[in-house]
């Protein structure tokens, strides 16, 4: 009789054992999936020649963000966006100039980072370097990011009114306002790889790489468009449409940290979890 009531007693207290684990575990998981922020997303940042303004929009959605002030400027084209995305570089058309920016606030660090340019237009980031396409010289220069001297001012020449830039690994991506294409060059040598890379656009300017993703500014058609950066095949030509004049582009990919009730819920799983090892192991 006292070894059934002792194995009795032992079934209840296991059983009550895994309830009380069921009900703490099952909150604390409640609690993780209701605390992992869902506000990620990539900004896209948009300047307008026709009002002197740059824009922000989610580069997953395509929906407007914000009115990003840069005042200051003439003619803002080109945006480029340093690699901790914390200074971003704005070709002043109208000043002959390449000026850096607080990417968070829009305040000039050095408005006249680059002087002297004929017709700055499109930027672009890679690494140390900073490439600019000069318009009225039909070039692309390659620039020290850190101190803005020239490396080489003349690293792809005799373009058809080169606009917009981007870097995709280590290939320089030029839009071309007189051949209404997107060519592919070689970032390090200025050599073309593939000068057709994206057909029948009007008008294009800037250009973003998010990812997989390529964003281009079809000012003639008045819209910014989503082409796939290794094929140039279109994703959605008409991703932002609407839209007056835009000219520069640049994309950041946002990454909320941790919040703090996350972390606790965490933490508190990781803690049932090893109690429960602990129980095991003296059982």
């Amino acid at each position: 009789m006292k070894a059934r009531n002792k194995t009795m007693k032992t079934i209840i207290t296991l059983n009550w054992r895994l309830l009380l684990r069921a009900l703490c575990t099952i909150p604390m998981g409640i609690a993780v999936l209701w605390a992992i922020p869902r506000n990620a997303h990539a900004q896209l940042y948009v300047s307008s020649v026709s009002y002197d303004a740059v824009y922000e929009y989610n580069a997953i959605t395509g929906g407007n963000v914000s009115t990003f002030g840069i005042g200051g400027v003439n003619n803002p084209n080109g945006l480029a966006l340093s690699a901790n995305n914390l200074d971003l570089f704005v070709s002043n058309y109208g000043g002959t100039t390449v000026g850096e920016y607080s990417a968070i606030t829009g305040a000039p660090i050095n408005a006249n980072f680059i002087t002297g340019l004929s017709g700055p237009v499109g930027v672009a980031v890679s690494g140390n370097d900073l490439f600019v396409a000069k318009e009225n010289a039909n070039t692309v220069g390659e620039y020290n990011l850190t101190t803005g001297d020239p490396i080489n001012a003349n690293l792809i020449t005799g373009l058809p009114a080169p606009l917009g830039l981007a870097v995709s690994g280590n290939n320089l991506l030029v839009t071309n306002l007189g051949g209404t294409t997107v060519s592919e060059y070689n970032a390090a040598t200025g050599d073309p790889i593939n000068t057709s890379f994206i057909m029948g656009l009007s008008s294009p300017y800037g250009l973003a790489v998010s990812g997989n993703d390529l964003f281009v500014a079809d000012a003639g058609n008045s819209r910014v468009g989503e082409y796939d950066v290794t094929t140039g095949g279109p994703i959605n030509a008409t991703f932002i449409g609407g839209f007056s004049a835009p000219v520069g582009l640049a994309v950041v990919s946002v990454v909320p940290e941790p919040s703090p009730w996350s972390m606790i819920a965490v933490g508190g799983v990781a803690l049932l979890g090893i109690m429960h090892r602990k129980k095991h192991r003296i059982a």
